[in-house]
């Protein structure tokens, strides 16, 4: 799972918001929203403190980052080969 999953799986089994996740873990609701929907990675000093709010070591939180950077190279690597088929395709 990526950490986004991960993020969001947790605050909804918390019954929490965004709104409520982004404050207990010491970002803004932005930087929250960013995380779960794994636009961004948070930096190593917030790890730690993913990991205990995720009741997880900071390996599995590591490796739940790296998944999100897969992931989000996945999704650009298919996005340009839209853009480049779009832009051989002839016109109507």
């Amino acid at each position: 799972m990526t950490l986004g999953e991960l993020l969001h799986a947790e605050r909804t089994a918390r019954g929490l918001t965004q709104r409520q996740a982004g404050p207990d873990l010491g970002v803004s609701v932005p930087t929250y929203n960013r995380w779960e929907r794994g636009i961004i990675v948070p930096p190593m000093r917030y790890r730690r403190r993913i990991a205990r709010w995720l009741r997880m070591t900071g390996a599995e939180v590591t490796a739940a980052c790296i998944a999100d950077v897969q992931v989000g190279q996945a999704g650009q690597a298919g996005q340009a080969g839209q853009a480049a088929s779009r832009a051989t395709m002839p016109a109507p």
